[in-house]
């Protein structure tokens, strides 16, 4: 009997003894439980803000991709788009230089007075000439074209031809235009000119004529030499 009752009291001793000690370890696992719960809280929440910041580069990324393609295809734009500008008339080019227009003209007239009527007073529209030229370059080949139409008295065609030039010092015309013959005066455009009237009246070859043409510089252009074929039917000597 006593040795049951002494085993007894060791086993409340023992309970008595490790039962704190037990709820204190549950405690402790609690606490940790929680802590992790936490983290995983903490972890869910960065894991939802990672999420709308990947929504928000996506986006970004799109905007960014949107901006690339606008500046290309302005940038392609510039490439084709006209500018206008004043420049010895209205001119058209684009921004590559590989087409110009130019649309000008010229307009000369003169007044007389004369005292006591020993002449005859009056004006005259010497010049009033619509002119239309330009430029457009494919691969190394240059062309130019012009078209100049006289509206002074009759109406009439002046120049009209269109111009290749594989290179700068050698072109190719077809059309109507002045002959090169006559001197640097009777070539020099009216516009040019210092007065109303040319210097030179009658020119070695006075006439625009229809036909084509071939011309080659020489010496940075100090030399020229040209040869043609034309038919005679072109507008006669009106300078």
């Amino acid at each position: 009997m006593r040795r049951v009752i002494f085993i007894l009291m060791a086993l409340v001793v023992f309970a008595a003894w490790h039962v704190p000690a037990m709820g204190q370890t549950s405690q402790e696992v609690t606490d940790e439980i929680k802590a992790i719960k936490k983290q995983m809280d903490e972890m869910s929440g960065l894991q939802e803000r990672l999420r709308v910041l990947e929504k928000k580069l996506e986006e970004a990324e799109k905007v960014t991709t949107q901006i690339q393609k606008e500046e290309a295809q302005l940038k392609e734009d510039k490439k084709t788009r006209a500018i206008s500008y004043w420049r010895d008339g209205f001119n058209i080019e684009t921004p590559d230089k590989q087409f110009r227009l130019q649309l000008g003209g010229v307009l000369h007239f003169d007044y007389r007075q004369f005292e006591q009527q020993r002449s005859a007073s009056g004006f005259d529209i010497r010049r009033a000439r619509y002119d239309m030229r330009g430029s457009l370059y494919r691969g190394d080949l240059e062309h130019i074209f012009r078209i100049q139409i006289e509206m002074a008295d009759t109406p009439y065609l002046r120049n009209c031809y269109w111009m290749f030039k594989p290179s700068p010092d050698l072109s190719f015309s077809i059309g109507q235009f002045k002959i090169f013959s006559g001197g640097a005066d009777w070539l020099t455009e009216e516009a040019q000119i210092n007065f109303v009237e040319y210097a030179t009246t009658s020119p070695v070859s006075p006439f625009f004529d229809r036909g084509i043409r071939i011309q080659k510089n020489f010496l940075g252009d100090k030399v020229q030499a040209t040869v043609g074929a034309f038919n005679g039917t072109g507008t006669d000597y009106v300078t």
